[in-house]
């Protein structure tokens, strides 16, 4: 019985890495291997290829013939980073899931090990510091300071929700350790799976905090927020299709977290995106028929959009 028990722990990884991955070509191999490269052994290495049209697939079947141990799932068409990294949830099999995107990666090889000794005491988020990783044109890079980084500290479920909407603990959903169990039944609860590519890592970060009990923040440095100017962050102010949809993730994001959220911190919530909401109405100013159109549908539908809607005519 005490050999089957050792090699059950043997079999069951301690970390799932999931890397949902959208036209990543140029990135995706610097952040595998980030990952594969780590000398943690027991860790599983999952990407979600989100029906990239670029080459990521071609790299990611090199990579797994010099990676075995990759699993690669090929969606077929693209579906939005918040299906890929739930999709990666539901295969992954690990105690913990840390999702990476594809063009960030792990600090150095010994991220993962370093990681798993803070889970001694089986904290159901274990939240670590990030750094931001400025890249230029001529392939040159930076570090700079980042407001996203962890709160050094503990809490439980009475108040993780509140240090959540209040900034104290940055909404982004990687950087953080995140026992499967929870997150799986954080999916369980979504039950959603509009596209959304601005306000996915919000929607799961209110989600997994809704439900667990324990949260520890750590300063401990292990993964890199690298800036590119073609990133999706990067190209947000590059067209009216992209603002339109900015718009759109926008409302969709403010759907799905006032399900997770009891109404004083959902109105807190809003307060708080107040200002981005009036950067949306400069945006609707701009008198494009796609985007008025989206503005006129929402305030069909009820929402509160006054800040953004009433300067079109």
């Amino acid at each position: 019985m005490l050999q089957f028990a050792i090699i059950a722990l043997q079999i069951i990884p301690s970390i799932t890495v999931i890397i949902p991955a959208y036209n990543a070509e140029k990135y995706i191999q610097t952040s595998v291997q980030s990952v594969t490269n780590q000398s943690l052994q027991n860790k599983e290495i999952i990407v979600v290829n989100d029906g990239s049209t670029d080459s990521t697939k071609s790299a990611l079947r090199k990579l797994q013939i010099t990676y075995p141990n990759l699993i690669v799932y090929n969606l077929e068409q693209n579906k939005g980073p918040l299906f890929a990294r739930q999709y990666g949830v539901q295969k992954s099999r690990g105690e913990y899931v840390l999702q990476l995107d594809a063009d960030d990666s792990l600090r150095h090889q010994n991220v993962l090990q370093d990681l798993l000794a803070y889970t001694i005491q089986k904290p159901d988020i274990l939240h670590f510091q990030h750094q931001a990783v400025k890249y230029f044109p001529n392939n040159s890079t930076q570090e700079i300071s980042w407001w996203g980084n962890a709160q050094v500290e503990s809490a439980n479920s009475s108040n993780m929700l509140n240090m959540l909407v209040h900034a104290k603990i940055h909404w982004l959903i990687h950087g953080k350790l995140i026992k499967r169990t929870i997150f799986a039944q954080a999916i369980e609860q979504i039950n959603d799976t509009r596209h959304l590519i601005y306000g996915d890592d919000e929607v799961l970060c209110v989600a997994v905090f809704s439900i667990a009990q324990s949260y520890n923040g750590v300063p401990y440095i292990g993964y890199n927020f690298n800036q590119r100017q073609d990133s999706v962050t990067g190209q947000r102010n590059q067209s009216i299709q992209t603002l339109l949809k900015v718009i759109i993730d926008y409302f969709s994001t403010r759907d799905l977290v006032q399900k997770f959220l009891p109404p004083d911190l959902f109105d807190i919530r809003n307060r708080i995106t107040k200002d981005y909401e009036v950067n949306l109405q400069n945006l609707a100013k701009l008198k494009d028929n796609s985007i008025v159109n989206v503005c006129a549908m929402y305030k069909i539908r009820g929402i509160d959009t006054q800040s953004l809607c009433n300067d079109i005519k």
